[in-house]
């Protein structure tokens, strides 16, 4: 990432034009840690993904939701790929072409965290 996006620090529940939040996937045996900057969905936006989910009639066409939802709504990430000359570069999240050739559960997990249905690392829910 670099650094062009800052991430708001306070906790809003109104989301005006620009706001973003920070994720992370994190490291498992076989994925590396995933860090990003997204913009979350309002309750509209959350209908309209919901809606194309369940009107989805496969698991091709649910992953082509998740895919457009993630194209949308990163800002920025870390996920990096190796080219032909041993160096890396970024993945293009514009690109759904870069998505589909990425690991399923580092999308799964962005697609939860952008809907707001996992909670993003460290925050915890008050009693």
């Amino acid at each position: 990432m670099n650094g062009d996006e800052v991430p708001n620090e306070v906790k809003e529940a109104y989301y005006v034009t620009g706001y973003t939040r920070c994720g992370n996937v994190q490291e498992t045996d076989t994925t590396p840690e995933v860090k990003f900057v997204f913009t979350p969905l309002t309750v509209s936006q959350n209908a309209a993904w919901e809606s194309k989910l369940i009107s989805a009639h496969s698991v091709s066409q649910i992953t082509t939701v998740l895919i457009e939802m993630v194209m949308k709504h990163i800002v920025e990430w870390d996920v990096t790929k190796l080219v032909g000359d041993g160096t890396r570069t970024s993945v293009d999240f514009t690109q759904k072409s870069e998505i589909e050739r990425m690991d399923p559960y580092i999308i799964a997990q962005i697609a939860e965290i952008i809907k707001g249905s996992k909670a993003i690392d460290g925050a915890k829910v008050k009693n």
